[in-house]
């Protein structure tokens, strides 16, 4: 990814970066979240995309094909 060349985060566009969540990880998540189970993320690009593929008002991601911007930050928010 590029560094920010300019004041604030919510002027840098992040380019978005494509994922695949394959139905058997989204199936293993949502076992885990059934049985009480933590699921822990690790990396921007995990988490972003876990966040993504999670429909609101739902828990689990849904599997397929989606894209995603990496950038976290409070000015941001969540995808």
């Amino acid at each position: 990814l590029l560094p920010l060349r300019v004041y604030g985060p919510t002027k840098h566009v992040m380019p978005a970066v494509r994922y695949h969540i394959p139905p058997e990880t989204a199936a293993a998540i949502a076992r885990a979240r059934q049985e009480g189970r933590k699921i822990l993320a690790v990396g921007t690009t995990v988490v972003r995309t876990l966040e993504s593929a999670t429909l609101e008002g739902h828990s689990v991601p849904q599997p397929g094909w989606g894209a995603t911007r990496p950038l976290i930050c409070p000015q941001v928010g969540p995808n």
